[in-house]
């Protein structure tokens, strides 16, 4: 009996031996062995599928569907409560929904998550603002000033210390945002005019504090970024640049004066008014525009061009005649900002579009300088050009 047993357990021992490889195969075997394959492969699905669930709420995001965004990430953080930037879109969404409450509570997990992600704060920081929550919003831009000094961070502790009165570090935080390094959130967010928007809130700042010399010369700098307003600004009243309100009630004075003098004839007169709204009004309106252009064709003489718009006109010549077309384009619509009724320079314009197979653009440029000259000596040359375009642009689209 005793050696029947010891040769069980023998014979035992021996099969587990031999059954060990097998039974430890899934957690030790070869990186290529197919059990690692099939981990591998079902971990990289479900990532893959996480991944695109998330992007696909992103861009919902973007696309302003907040509740379709919420919906789809509802479901993901559902499945997966620890998916990484699945609160940081969801908060996203409900902040375009204003719904600041759920917002703040997911942004509140991204952080958690992400401590190290400035635009975790930048957004957090976003929905405090909207709450009213000052304090709260400038400590949280400045968390992430810290972590990146991007210049929207800095300037949105900038408009939010405005909000609160404290006009001094609003001033200093708009300089922060125009020497920052890393800028490539403000045209994104602001359009491609932000840095001249800021230049002027910082101008309007110094002005209310009694920075005078430092105010004007924020005036002069984004009137040469903004080379229209030169029409209604010198020198002898720069400061008037930032008087919203005085600008604002001589502009509509002026639309006001246009519109008169063109019911009754006097279309100098009215043409000269409309320009002076152009000038000083807060916004470009359209319709400013299109009141002068179509006042223009009936003047007679025509209205001689500024200085500015002349120099603009020759060098863009200079520009062209060294096919340096590009230069040549922008030196055109900086003259035609100033002055929107000048017919050589939308030819001019065209003929360079037309040269840089931009057959649309010449299209509209053209079209326009027939509206304003249509009896020009050169109307028939013009309409054959655009009929010309017309036809390489069909040519294009076959």
């Amino acid at each position: 009996m005793k050696s029947n047993r010891g040769l069980n357990i023998i014979l035992l021992l021996v099969g587990f031996a031999a059954l060990l490889p097998l039974l430890t195969a899934a957690g030790c075997a070869p990186i290529d062995s197919p059990y690692i394959w099939a981990y591998e492969y079902e971990n990289a699905q479900k990532q893959s599928d996480l991944s695109s669930s998330i992007t696909q709420g992103k861009n919902l995001v973007h696309q302003e569907k907040y509740d379709q965004a919420i919906t789809k990430l509802d479901a993901v953080i559902e499945k997966y409560p620890g998916a990484e930037n699945a609160y940081f879109w969801r908060g996203r969404a409900y902040y375009g929904r204003k719904m600041y409450k759920e917002a703040l509570e997911d942004f509140d997990r991204h952080i958690l998550q992400q401590p190290n992600d400035p635009y975790g704060f930048n957004l957090r920081g976003n929905v405090y603002s909207a709450m009213g929550r000052r304090d709260d919003a400038v400590a949280d831009y400045t968390s992430a000033i810290k972590k990146r000094p991007q210049a929207l961070f800095y300037y949105l502790r900038a408009d939010e210390y405005e909000k609160m009165g404290q006009l001094d570090k609003a001033i200093v935080d708009l300089t922060s945002t125009l020497s920052a390094v890393q800028k490539p959130d403000m045209p994104r967010v602001f359009g491609a005019d932000w840095e001249g928007d800021v230049i002027w809130m910082r101008g309007s700042l110094l002005n209310k504090e009694g920075h005078i010399k430092a105010a004007h010369e924020d005036a002069r700098r984004v009137i040469e970024m903004n080379p229209k307003r030169s029409l209604a600004f010198t020198e002898e009243n720069l400061l008037d640049y930032f008087d919203l309100d005085k600008r604002k009630k001589v502009a509509d004075e002026a639309i006001d004066a246009g519109e008169n003098a063109e019911a009754g004839g006097s279309y100098l007169t009215a043409f000269r008014e409309y320009r002076k709204a152009y000038a000083w009004g807060v916004d470009s309106p359209e319709s400013i525009i299109a009141d002068m252009q179509g006042i223009y064709s009936k003047l007679n003489p025509k209205p001689r061009i500024s200085e500015e718009v002349r120099r603009y006109g020759v060098q863009a010549e200079s520009a062209t005649s060294e096919k340096k077309y590009d230069m040549a384009i922008d030196l055109y619509k900086r003259a035609l900002e100033i002055e929107p009724c000048w017919p050589q320079g939308y030819f001019n314009m065209a003929m360079i579009m037309a040269e840089k197979s931009n057959f649309s653009g010449a299209i509209a440029k053209m079209k326009m300088y027939l509206k304003l000259v249509p009896d020009a000596r050169d109307a028939r040359v013009a309409q054959d050009s655009i009929y010309q375009w017309e036809y390489k642009l069909k040519s294009a689209s076959r």
